[in-house]
């Protein structure tokens, strides 16, 4: 069973920490975030005895979404490498600041599915995944999910002592076997404190 860390959402978006590494850490750390370049930078990952999830887009918010289905598990769903820069970005105890818009559809009648704030794995949430390390942040712990429309994840990552030397990456999971798990606009983003920075 993962580690599930709930957080609440933001009132305001989260602005890059002020003693960021580089100037490129200033910016959102995830490559092809919204989807305008199709699926490039992201692939379709799990475990399910080494049956992989399909991806492929969908309508987003604005544009292209991803859509996670053929899961045969709930840790499954879209991921991207973090690799060069994001490393040095993700510094020794940093935070970061992850969000995006989701949703979960039934895969045979294509209706919004309804997410159970009470199950860790009924709900989207996120991975970040390095070496032995295995972080799962639960969804926004409300009870306002709205199956026929996008919903807002948001959680913090606190990066382990002595930061990261290996390759990370990060995945959007949750949803039971059955469900798609659609994702758009999507964020990870560097922060002093598990608060998110008020923007100026």
């Amino acid at each position: 069973m993962p580690t599930v860390a709930v957080t609440s959402g933001p009132t305001t978006s989260p602005t890059s920490s002020s003693n960021s590494p580089t100037s490129f850490c200033e910016s959102n750390l995830l490559s092809n975030a919204d989807f305008s370049d199709g699926l490039t930078d992201w692939q379709a990952f799990g475990w399910a005895g080494g049956v992989l999830p399909s991806i492929r887009l969908t309508t987003g918010v604005t544009g292209n979404a991803v859509e996670a289905y053929d899961r045969t598990t709930w840790r499954s769903g879209p991921r991207q490498d973090l690799v060069g820069d994001d490393l040095t970005c993700l510094t020794s105890e940093m935070f970061a600041h992850i969000e995006f818009k989701t949703k979960l559809l039934n895969e045979t009648t294509g209706e919004g599915i309804a997410c159970d704030t009470s199950t860790s794995t009924g709900c989207p949430m996120v991975t970040i995944r390095h070496a032995a390390w295995d972080y799962v942040y639960d969804r926004n712990n409300n009870a306002d999910w709205q199956a026929n429309d996008w919903n807002s994840f948001y959680g913090v990552y606190q990066v382990p002592s002595g930061g990261f030397t290996t390759a990370v990456y990060l995945m959007v999971v949750g949803g039971y076997p059955g469900t798609s798990l659609i994702v758009d606009d999507i964020s990870l983003t560097i922060g002093n404190s598990f608060a998110p920075t008020p923007a100026p």
